[in-house]
């Protein structure tokens, strides 16, 4: 990958051993939560094989689609996953590589669709797509040899006669790990795969289905709930539009929903929506874009809460999909300090936090007062950073600032300073 990062006279760093690179970590144990999918596409076999696509293969983002085919997915007793239900959770199982759960994701964006086709051919399907997952930041939680869940924040139908196809797509990972999810050759299965996630076009590869589980859930008459935030994004302070996507995930077509919302802790006033939202599946899709207000925004968080309630004019049975909370605040610019008196940042990990997150809408610089820096500093994908909006991190002075990591134990955690996956970064002094 082609780095744009100028180095002057550089902080003292104890065991640095690359500032840009890209890590092949193994053996690295997680902890959490297991997950067992109800319906999987392997049989109840051990998932084995492995591949890099969709979830990861290159930093600089990555689509891939899978297409799997009919009546394959079963339950732990062997049974056909059941008609009439909807697919709410999907499931991958990393067999080699590094997954750091989370693994965090920017711009993801998850479509699934079940054409009567047999083959992918490089370009992609997008007939009948519905998008399941849109979000700015996106995080699937598991760990190595073991099923790792991806919620779906917009419920879709579930045809088990028909093909199914995934699409995933990503423009960077918070802090990049490349691992391998689980995949087999099978009959009238195939695969597309490019980078960057924008890429027009894609390679193919027939015969290869990744193997994935997944939960089904009932649906309800009337069920309406909140699926993305979709403005404002990549911002800088001012007043922007606030605006939602609601989802019909129920079998009938909404003609009304509330949606009611909540600015820092404040109930906001409701809006009530009498626009026709079609069901799952419909030509036009199952969501309906909503203005909430104008709200202003600077450099602190906003926390904005929004729900729905009574679709169609009656009680929504279906509650697990009617929230979202977001945590929102402009894209960084201007100057911060780090360490010392009143800093803006006790820790570089912080500031290198909120970069990736919250992005730039024009230069940053940060003063990185003397002293010892007992830490591990990375830098992943700042969205908005260019040739004008820099990113420039400025020490005391050569021994003055030190940033000290020993504790890696492999050649992928031994860097203390990792620029991976931006560009347009100075670190000096």
């Amino acid at each position: 990958m082609k780095m744009k990062t100028t180095l002057t006279t550089f902080l003292s760093i104890k065991q640095f051993s690359a500032l840009i690179a890209v890590f092949l970590l193994s053996g690295f144990s997680v902890f959490g939560q297991t997950f067992t999918p109800q319906y999987n596409n392997n049989n109840n076999a051990t998932p084995t094989g492995g591949n890099s696509i969709p979830f990861s293969w290159n930093s600089n983002g990555v689509r891939g689609q899978w297409l799997i085919p009919a009546n394959i997915f079963v339950d732990a007793n062997g049974n056909g996953a059941p008609g009439g239900k909807a697919i709410k959770t999907i499931y991958i199982y990393p067999t080699s590589g590094t997954f750091s759960s989370p693994v965090i994701y920017n711009n993801m964006v998850i479509k699934i669709g079940q054409p009567s086709i047999t083959t992918l051919s490089g370009t992609w399907h997008t007939a009948g797509m519905q998008t399941a997952v849109n979000a700015t930041t996106f995080s699937i939680t598991g760990g190595m040899n073991q099923w790792c869940e991806i919620p779906l924040t917009n419920k879709i139908n579930y045809d088990p006669s028909k093909p199914l196809v995934l699409d995933v797509a990503w423009t960077s990972q918070r802090t990049y790990n490349l691992f391998y999810v689980a995949n087999k050759s099978y009959t009238n299965a195939a695969r597309n795969w490019a980078t960057p996630s924008t890429a027009s076009s894609g390679s193919s590869g027939a015969s290869w289905m990744g193997i994935i589980g997944m939960d089904l859930v009932s649906l309800g008459p009337n069920n309406a709930g909140v699926s993305a935030l979709t403005s404002p994004n990549n911002f800088c302070p001012g007043t922007y539009a606030v605006n939602v996507d609601i989802a019909n995930s129920g079998t009938n077509q909404l003609d009304s929903v509330r949606v009611h919302w909540t600015l820092d802790g404040v109930l906001q006033k409701t809006i009530k929506h009498k626009t026709l939202i079609d069901t799952s599946g419909a030509k036009n899709g199952n969501t309906a874009n909503i203005f909430l207000d104008s709200v202003t925004f600077g450099n602190a968080a906003r926390i904005i809460k929004i729900w729905t309630s009574f679709p169609n004019g009656v009680k929504d049975t279906v509650n697990d999909d009617d929230t979202l909370e977001v945590r929102l605040r402009s894209a960084m610019s201007g100057s911060f300090t780090i360490g010392g008196s009143n800093p803006d940042y006790l820790k570089i990990s912080d500031a290198t936090k909120d970069l990736s997150t919250f992005g730039v809408c024009g230069p940053v610089s940060f003063d990185i007062r003397a002293g010892t820096y007992t830490e591990r500093v990375v830098l992943n994908n700042v969205s908005g950073a260019s040739s004008t909006n820099t990113i420039t991190f400025k020490g005391a002075g050569r021994g003055q600032t030190i940033v000290d990591y020993s504790t890696g134990s492999s050649t992928g955690d031994m860097a203390a300073w990792l620029v991976e996956g931006t560009d347009y970064v100075k670190i000096t002094d």
